[in-house]
């Protein structure tokens, strides 16, 4: 009687949801499946990514093989609709979470649902604010109007310091880089306020003179001078680089 060999992917499964073994060797062992799973293997699979206790890498990359498989998996969607509302999973998680969500809209059966996620987070302020706008930013490749809900949003974040509302510091420095790639001139002005800010938060300096080194006319030149004397390193570092770029834009 011939012996059948063993399924290296099936091992390597087993090793996963082994829960005697390191989070490390289990998460080692996702390198492992060659192949496609089953339907009963993905069921089996399913509940690592519903388990708060489980250690956040291997439970991210046990999303991501899921994620990946050729038969899509239309409950993806919902799923991490739900873990973002459970105000009992860790902050991390939570911003996983709206991270997955447009690698499974696509295929998601509640996409509806996702795209309303991503809007309401985008515009509700904090860092994971920036986290659902670079979501809808990657969406937008593939759906241009959730793209252009995207520029109008990063817009609106960055000129709120400009009017009645106060600027959200932390939304406002992955809305800056949303605007700067979208080459959205109107953020200009502020981004040279911003800029020139010594109370600003620094992150947010940053990337409003990374906007200046893209789009700025040739008398940002000045300040972009300036700044390379600027007595925060992380600035004048920005600083230098970008002046580099704006005076080879007009040579």
């Amino acid at each position: 009687m011939v012996k059948q060999a063993a399924d290296p992917s099936a091992m390597a499964l087993a090793r996963i949801l082994d829960p005697k073994l390191s989070a490390q060797e289990r998460d080692r062992s996702l390198d492992d499946i060659k192949r496609e799973l089953t339907p009963e293997e993905v069921g089996r699979v399913r509940d690592l990514v519903s388990d708060r206790k489980l250690n956040l890498a291997l439970r991210n990359d046990v999303l991501l093989l899921l994620e990946h498989q050729e038969r899509k998996l239309a409950w993806l969607g919902p799923e991490l609709v739900r873990m973002w509302k459970d105000e009992e999973e860790k902050e991390f998680w939570r911003d996983y979470t709206i991270q997955h969500m447009e690698l499974v809209f696509d295929y998601a059966a509640n996409r509806d649902e996702i795209e309303a996620t991503l809007k309401e987070v985008a515009r509700g302020g904090g860092r994971v604010s920036g986290t659902a706008l670079l979501s809808l930013e990657r969406l937008g490749k593939r759906h241009p109007a959730l793209g252009e809900e995207a520029r109008k949003i990063a817009r609106q974040t960055v000129l709120a310091g400009d009017g009645d509302e106060k600027l959200d510091a932390e939304a406002a420095v992955t809305a800056m880089q949303v605007a700067r790639e979208a080459k959205d001139g109107a953020v200009l002005d502020t981004a040279r306020r911003l800029a020139a800010d010594k109370d600003a938060l620094v992150r947010l300096r940053m990337s409003s003179i990374g906007t200046l080194g893209e789009l700025g006319a040739q008398t940002d030149i000045e300040l972009l001078e300036r700044l390379t004397s600027d007595p925060e390193k992380r600035v004048n570092r920005v600083a230098k680089y970008n002046l580099a770029r704006l005076k080879k834009k007009f040579r």
